[in-house]
């Protein structure tokens, strides 16, 4: 089986390929379970090839997860619960005669639309948009359409195919097996990144909001542990939140702040140019990386900044020749 496929950062994925990283049978599984290129079919699928061709093991307990005995027996019992609510997700009346109609998000702006029945999709979505990305459809209950978008969902890729499935689940042992194993495990994967190197996720290339963008690693997962006692916390209860990358992110006017970020796995190398008000990264990487002093640094990073702050402040409403003969903006000729 090529694990490495299952990895969803091209750069992670080619540095343990390259350096020629093996993986046990737990590793795998959750590698399968995270990867963002397949879909539910296909990782039933390449669980399936899992089961047949890798050793099983046994699932140590990890903080409040509880122990699995085979992990072939625990992935046979995780793909009949995503299965069995795939097919009740698409019912619209349940065991209680509880009615439901679905709702509809595609890509991220929500559609003014609520239907009685899940196969509506095939219509909705008949036009191949060749810029979507997800749809993500909701289930609620008739008599309470302002619930949660987000408690009881499937997302599905442009092929309207299901790629995830986040159910409600009153049974508590059916719940502790979908949502209290994989979230609970923690790997220590070898990556390529070192301090000072600009990286992103680019699966939120579109997405807006805190800790999103290209940012400048100052370390990664356990590099950052404040002591041997949080190391050994982390290895033997850490869960995939703790599965992190930290460094400086640019908000919007070039000033930078210091945070940590998980979905470590996800991060690649940023080659893109960094314009505008991000080049402040750029002084920050190269500080970090000892290329540059603090001197010429800090100089740079007030540059920025201010001139973002002249060009925000030109009048917009105003002609392109009045700003000119201003003398807001110099006409050079």
């Amino acid at each position: 089986m090529d694990t490495y496929c299952f990895i969803n950062s091209k750069d992670i994925r080619e540095y343990l390929r390259s350096t020629g990283y093996t993986f046990n049978s737990l590793e795998t599984a959750w590698l399968i379970y995270q990867c963002k290129s397949l879909t539910i079919n296909e990782k039933h699928e390449a669980w399936n090839e899992l089961i047949a061709t890798m050793p099983d093991c046994r699932i140590e307990k990890r903080g409040l997860m509880e122990p699995q005995e085979s992990l072939h027996a625990f992935l046979r019992k995780y793909m009949e619960l995503e299965d069995k609510h795939i097919a009740d997700f698409r019912k619209n009346v349940d065991t209680k005669n509880e009615r439901y109609v679905y709702t509809f998000i595609d890509n991220y702006d929500r559609l003014d639309q609520i239907t009685t029945s899940f196969e509506s999709i095939y219509d909705l979505f008949e036009d191949g948009d060749p810029d979507r990305t997800r749809i993500l459809c909701s289930k609620i209950k008739l008599d309470d359409l302002q619930s949660d978008l987000y408690s009881n969902y499937m997302i599905l890729n442009p092929q309207l195919e299901v790629v995830e499935i986040q159910p409600n689940i009153d049974n508590e042992g059916e719940k502790s097996l979908f949502f209290g194993v994989f979230d609970r495990l923690w790997f220590d994967f070898p990556t390529p990144f070192k301090k000072g190197d600009i990286v992103w996720d680019p699966s939120k290339a579109n997405h807006r909001g805190y800790c999103i963008g290209p940012f400048v690693i100052t370390y990664v997962s356990l590099e950052g542990a404040a002591n041997q006692r949080v190391i050994t916390s982390i290895r033997e209860n850490g869960d995939n939140s703790d599965m992190t990358a930290c460094g400086y992110f640019v908000n919007e006017d070039g000033s930078i702040y210091h945070e940590v970020t998980s979905g470590l796995l996800d991060l690649e190398y940023y080659n893109k140019e960094l314009t505008g008000s991000q080049r402040t990264l750029i002084a920050v990487s190269n500080f970090i990386k000892d290329e540059i002093e603090l001197d010429l640094a800090m100089r740079a990073y007030h540059q920025i900044i201010t001139q973002g702050y002249a060009n925000d402040s030109i009048p917009s409403d105003q002609t392109e020749e009045g700003i000119e003969i201003s003398g807001i903006i110099r006409n050079n000729k």
